[in-house]
């Protein structure tokens, strides 16, 4: 891949200079990329490392065999030297649930900001505070580039167990094979919705009932924290409306001994320690909604995958992607899988 590649990568999807900044750092993160079959046969690399590396070909290829677009993903490999391989910053109204969003070119509005350098996300999140917003940060661990280019396995994702390693990549091949301009939101709960489904789909088919044991146990902390979350966010909306017209002082302080009671008082007792770090995060308005895009609705994505009869997710998405195209709303297409067939109309755009 030539040198330019993050200049062009800027021109074509992104604008200003963050984003060609941005382009660029990732160009040269790209240009240090190895094959993941010359990995393997490394025998410097760690056998851990190796054993894992191998496993992504296993896992790309179920995934192309349930329909998901593969082409060109995962086949090199990029070292880092940390556990993440970008930071993000999301930021929200102090006194309202609203996140900042910012517009981009082919992937549309997103309510974050990412970055290669942590200190430079760091330094943009305390210049949002100053703003006046509140604001939330995050580590990332995988992206997908919507199939634009091949998106490579960093390191860092290997550190995962298997079946975290498996949903993980489900998560982001979804994205390569399905992504609507319309919601963030909506991709995201699509995506862990596909990734559940394979996820045990796959463990199932190579006899694993240990890790399927302790996959699901780690599913039903997170529908347990979603529950709090979304008790937590309608309990904050609730007291941000009642006293709106008070002081902003008093309006923090009401918000700060909120947060108080529900860690104390409303925490769920989790099966795993993943979810340990509910106790210990400041919840302000930005950490709230932006958790809340990783806290997936998904009772509308079974129903609908559950009309298509669809044997594979990738013939659930080719069925979504051909509704999508005549409903101005996602999500009254993901519907309509339930109600027409996917050539005929509905609410047409």
């Amino acid at each position: 891949m030539p040198q330019v590649f993050g200049l062009i990568l800027a021109l074509m999807f992104l604008t200003g200079c963050y984003s060609i900044k941005q382009a660029w750092l990732f160009n040269d993160l790209y240009n240090s990329r190895q094959l993941i079959t010359d990995a393997i046969e490394d025998p410097s690399r760690p056998k851990d490392e190796r054993n894992k590396l191998e496993l992504v070909g296993e896992l790309v290829g179920f995934a192309a065999s349930q329909g998901l677009n593969t082409d060109g993903a995962y086949r090199y490999v990029i070292d880092l030297p940390h556990r993440a391989v970008s930071y993000t910053v999301q930021a929200a109204y102090w006194d309202r649930l609203e996140l900042v969003e910012w517009w981009f070119p082919v992937v549309g509005n997103v309510p974050y900001l990412g970055y290669f350098n942590r200190q430079e996300r760091d330094a943009k999140a305390v210049e949002l505070e100053a703003q006046g917003y509140e604001v939330a940060y995050g580590n990332v661990g995988a992206f997908s580039s919507l199939g634009w280019f091949d998106d490579p396995i960093y390191t860092s994702m290997l550190a995962r167990n298997d079946a975290d390693l498996a949903h993980l990549l489900f998560h982001e091949l979804t994205h390569r094979t399905f992504w609507s301009q319309g919601s963030v939101k909506f991709n995201e709960n699509l995506a862990e919705f596909c990734a559940v489904q394979l996820t045990l789909t796959y463990l199932a088919s190579n006899g694993k009932p240990s890790s399927i044991d302790d996959y699901l146990a780690r599913r039903r902390d997170r529908i347990a924290f979603k529950h709090w979350l979304k008790e937590l966010r309608a309990s904050m909306a609730e007291l941000l409306e009642k006293r709106s017209n008070e002081a902003e002082a008093d309006i923090r302080l009401a918000k700060r001994a909120l947060v108080q009671e529900f860690k104390l008082d409303r925490l769920p007792e989790f099966e795993t320690r993943y979810y340990s770090f509910v106790a210990k995060k400041d919840w302000n308005n930005a950490e709230i909604l932006s958790s809340g895009l990783y806290a997936p609705e998904t009772q509308l994505f079974e129903d609908a995958y559950r009309c298509t009869g669809e044997l594979t997710v990738g013939g659930f998405l080719s069925r979504l992607k051909l509704a999508e195209e005549s409903h101005d709303d996602v999500f009254d297409a993901l519907r309509s899988l339930c109600h027409e067939s996917p050539a005929s109309g509905g609410s047409q755009k």
